[in-house]
């Protein structure tokens, strides 16, 4: 599924050239383009018929989230509108629809922001929520909830676990 932020870029590289000069860059191009469609066009044209793996979904919130300002917390409820109006069918993903799934991804979401260098530890976590793990996803949350912040040691020892966990 195409992005959000890659759907405005080629709109941008795609216009004409007098069109260009009315925009100094692409941040402007996308917030006015924002200020007159807001998501419409992309929802339309990318998202609504489609059949979105659970990284495509969390995108969609996230843009949601990020371009619109929706709360994080309505997450569970953007899903399922953008399911029933746009005719979107959700992948099976144990939580998907609730409250819990949104509130863990976006924590998982803003210690990775935080901690970029820990990169491969939440793309395993993230692999290892999608996989229906439930009870070793919340005893590695309830660890990074309650420490704050943890060492680059404690992360890679949480990382070998996901990964020996992941293994078929």
């Amino acid at each position: 599924m195409k992005t959000f932020d890659i759907f405005i870029a080629e709109k941008f590289a795609h216009m004409s050239p007098m069109t260009v000069l009315i925009y100094e860059d692409l941040a402007s191009f996308k917030r006015s383009h924002i200020d007159q469609f807001g998501l419409s066009l992309w929802l339309a044209n990318h998202v609504a018929g489609t059949h979105p793996n659970v990284a495509d979904v969390e995108s969609i919130v996230e843009t949601y989230v990020d371009v619109c300002g929706m709360d994080p917390k309505s997450s569970n409820g953007i899903v399922a509108n953008v399911a029933r109006v746009l005719n979107v069918t959700l992948p099976d993903v144990d939580g998907l629809l609730t409250p819990e799934y949104w509130q863990d991804h976006f924590t998982l979401r803003r210690v990775a922001q935080q901690q970029p260098e820990t990169a491969r530890f939440f793309l395993n976590l993230r692999r290892l929520r999608v996989s229906n793990d439930g009870a070793m996803l919340t005893r590695i949350l309830s660890t990074l909830e309650k420490a704050g912040e943890i060492s680059q040691d404690e992360y890679v020892e949480l990382d070998r676990i996901i990964s020996s966990r992941l293994m078929p």
